[in-house]
């Protein structure tokens, strides 16, 4: 069988966080204790990405804040758990009063353990998990998908400051159309990937801001464990792949795919099977779309790479498998 793939390459927008102080008064600019007050807001991404518009509800993240000046933590593991609709809440933080600038690093993902409250920032790599069960799209994949931010030399402000979060994993997204012989799938775990990794180890480095947009330095944060088993999608269809796509998504650890079963359990009992060609390598950073016809006896599959941002896909980037 011959296997191609196209690789497109796009702008990597990330998820936003936005860093305000309240409302002072101007004033307290030159000495008066100023408020850093957290708000989060992700790009706006199409239908087929989760967590797409903001960090979804009572998801944690974790924010260091140093003083810039002289290096001493001001801020360690600062818990702050989103509301859904784009706000951050916790115990209120402020700038230093030396007037220093300060450093912010934050991160959100399924460590193992959890960040402590006034935890230092790690310096030794750090255990995390992707769940195995991704089919509903709730919890189970929000708190899979890592992400990790900086920003630097931030002044004291009345204004708003972002930060920017980048995906540090991979993902997969599913399109399923029934095509000729209609077979209907299994009422459930119907879509699954077998012999996948769920863990892996990210080790956090304060690098610049300059330096976090490069995806081959955030990739070398993370490394694949050694823990594998099934990933169930969900299993939603479509009518086509163009106005009316619908997605099945799962947060991968970036690992070697090739080799690996997309496997389609049947109604009837039968399994249709798509083997990821033997190249394929998920990075960390991007997301691979798979547009899959099922037909009574085989499978029809196209298939790009793009990064993982809001950025529409032409349905002509698509290669195909034969």
């Amino acid at each position: 069988m011959k296997t191609t793939m196209k690789k497109k390459y796009l702008l990597f927008a990330a998820a936003a966080l936005t860093l305000a102080a309240c409302s002072n008064d101007d004033e307290n600019l030159n000495g008066g204790p100023v408020e850093l007050r957290l708000s989060s807001s992700l790009e706006v991404q199409t239908r087929a990405n989760t967590q797409a518009t903001a960090i979804a509800k009572d998801e944690v993240v974790s924010v260091w804040v140093d003083d810039a000046g002289n290096g001493t933590p001001l801020y360690k593991a600062y818990q702050l758990k989103a509301d859904g609709a784009n706000g951050l809440s916790g115990t209120p933080m402020y700038f230093p009063q030396t007037g220093n600038d300060v450093d912010i690093y934050a991160m959100h993902g399924n460590f193992t353990p959890t960040f402590a409250t006034d935890e230092d920032f790690p310096t030794e790599s750090k255990t995390f998990t992707v769940a195995s069960d991704q089919s509903e799209m709730g919890t189970s994949y929000t708190n899979s998908d890592l992400l990790y931010a900086v920003k630097q030399d931030v002044a004291r402000t009345p204004d708003n400051v972002n930060l920017t979060f980048y995906h540090m994993l991979s993902k997969i997204e599913v399109a399923v159309v029934v095509g000729n012989g209609a077979p209907a799938l299994a009422a459930d775990n119907a879509i699954s990937i077998g012999n996948v990794i769920t863990d892996g180890t990210f080790k956090p480095v304060k690098i610049s801001e300059t330096e976090i947009t490069d995806q081959a330095a955030r990739a070398q944060m993370i490394a694949a464990g050694s823990t594998s088993g099934n990933i169930i999608l969900g299993q939603e269809t479509c009518t086509d792949f163009y106005g009316n796509v619908v997605y099945n998504e799962a947060v991968i650890v970036p690992q070697n795919m090739g080799g690996k079963t997309i496997s389609f359990n049947l109604a009837s009992g039968g399994v249709l099977k798509y083997n990821i060609p033997s190249t394929t390598i998920f990075e960390s950073g991007k997301k691979y779309r798979y547009h899959i016809t099922m037909r009574l006896s085989d499978l029809s599959v196209a298939a790009e790479i793009v990064d993982w941002d809001d950025s529409p896909v032409p349905e002509d980037d698509f290669a195909t498998m034969d």
